[in-house]
């Protein structure tokens, strides 16, 4: 049951209504629910290869990435930026954060994020590339594993989905190591190459957010996801450019 509330609250594919819970447990099924979601990757950019060229498959890639989530996390990473590009203080971040228009800074953000991503899927191909497309969405599900499991919500009282928020439950980040285990089974290089990014974007984001508001929010993780999805592909882009 806990597989198919994440599943349900990450992806639109429907799932019963009984499934759903609020006990916080599912957030470790939420790297399993990325390896589905790069499976399905995988299968879209395989159509691809074989009938579109080589510019139509990273933007129909985009696309299933962006309708599978219903754009949960590139909305994220557009009010995280126009809060945290504010220079404003954490009250008035939050309240950008929470304003539902988007701002200049939040346009931006997708802009270059969406720019990023199409450059590396564009890069990734062959039978190498499998993996790339495979632990990137998995990779973007553990970071908000890590961050539900490191931080909490900066107003823990109020928010409506504090019991999303597991700080110090470690047990839950254990389906994480799985897309790690597939990246240095494929090639510890490249293993090494995609811990290194997981923990230096997870200690810079997170540590930004702690200071300037004291916890991350929704939006906040969403935000943290979509960059970890899209610097993975960038890395894979690279990897499979020089091999």
């Amino acid at each position: 049951m806990n597989f198919l509330s994440a599943l349900g609250f990450l992806t639109l594919i429907p799932v019963p209504s009984r499934a759903f819970s609020k006990n916080g447990s599912q957030i470790a099924w939420f790297p399993i629910v990325g390896l589905l979601i790069g499976g399905m990757l995988c299968a879209v950019d395989a159509f691809g290869t074989a009938y579109l060229t080589p510019s139509l498959r990273a933007a129909f890639d985009i696309v299933f990435l962006t309708v599978i989530s219903g754009g949960l996390h590139l909305d994220g990473l557009a009010d995280s930026a126009d809060g945290m590009f504010s220079h404003r203080d954490r009250e008035q971040t939050l309240q950008i954060m929470k304003d539902p228009r988007v701002g200049v800074m939040g346009v931006l953000t997708l802009f270059l994020c969406l720019l990023l991503k199409y450059a590396g899927l564009l890069a990734i191909c062959g039978e190498a590339g499998i993996l790339w497309l495979c632990i990137a969405p998995a990779l973007a599900r553990t970071m908000l594993t890590t961050g539900l499991v490191f931080k909490h919500h900066p107003n823990a009282n109020t928010a409506l989905s504090n019991w999303l928020y597991q700080k110090g439950k470690y047990q839950y980040l254990v389906g994480g190591l799985i897309p790690f285990a597939l990246a240095f089974y494929f090639s510890p290089i490249a293993g090494l190459a995609v811990l290194l990014l997981f923990l230096s974007t997870a200690y810079v984001i997170l540590r930004w957010f702690e200071k300037k508001i004291a916890g991350i929010t929704g939006d906040g993780l969403g935000a943290l996801g979509e960059i970890t999805e899209t610097l993975t592909l960038v890395l894979g882009g690279l990897f499979c450019t020089c091999q």
